[in-house]
């Protein structure tokens, strides 16, 4: 969940970028996000607006990760030369039966997002210059 709070951070530099008296504080990412949509242009909605939909999709798992019970199930598996050990075979989140594979694209997903924030708040901060080029000194 660190991820997440990364990712809030940024939205709170972009809605400071958008409206320099504005005051994130302890806003969460979807109250941030709403007021960035809120604050950018017309053109700018446009040409944020896949980032922006990760950047919510990212949020809502996580929001669905952090507020519904997991349960795993076990079974017992006996080992040929005796003992044995219980092994997971089932795990909900919420209604949802969920695997280290799902867990892993949720992670990619916070990770991401985190890059979609921080492109769009280069793009607003420094849109001077031709993307290959390195950014000057005084862009943030």
């Amino acid at each position: 969940m660190a991820q997440a709070a990364e990712t809030e951070a940024v939205l709170g530099c972009i809605l400071r970028k958008l409206d320099p008296l504005a005051k994130p504080g302890k806003m969460m990412a979807g109250a941030l996000l709403k007021k960035i949509w809120d604050k950018l242009s017309n053109h700018n909605k446009v040409a944020w607006q896949s980032h922006v939909r990760q950047i919510r999709k990212a949020q809502k798992r996580r929001n669905h990760a952090v507020h519904n019970r997991v349960d795993t199930g076990y079974t017992w598996a006996e080992y040929a030369t005796g003992g044995g050990e219980w092994m997971p075979v089932i795990t909900t989140m919420g209604n949802e039966s969920c695997d280290e594979r799902e867990l892993s694209h949720d992670l990619a997903l916070q990770q991401s997002s985190t890059v979609f924030a921080i492109e769009m708040l280069h793009g607003l901060s420094c849109s001077n210059h031709d993307p290959a080029d390195r950014c000057p000194d005084w862009w943030e």
